[in-house]
């Protein structure tokens, strides 16, 4: 039977993988594991795009931007309030 409406785990997303690179094609995958082919098919063009990294998810709202950037933003945004509320108008 197949399941719908929850999930992928990383385990699935891994034999997901891990199938595909063994031969199986998303019909095959999806009969073995229970899963919708369109789940199937979505985690294994995933991974042919993006390897490994795209089985692990992303934090939601954090920026995608390398740390160094991302830092100095911070330190910016740190730096005016630091300035606004001496200057007493924050």
């Amino acid at each position: 039977m197949v399941q719908r409406g929850r999930k992928t785990s990383l385990e699935e997303r891994i034999e997901i993988g891990e199938r595909w690179e063994a031969g199986q094609t998303d019909p095959e995958i999806a009969v073995a594991m229970g899963r919708p082919v369109p789940t199937v098919r979505k985690w294994r063009r995933k991974y042919q795009g993006e390897g490994r990294g795209a089985w692990y998810p992303v934090w939601e709202g954090l920026p995608r931007v390398p740390w160094g950037s991302f830092r100095s933003r911070c330190v910016t945004l740190c730096a005016r309030c630091v300035s606004a509320a001496l200057a007493g108008g924050h």
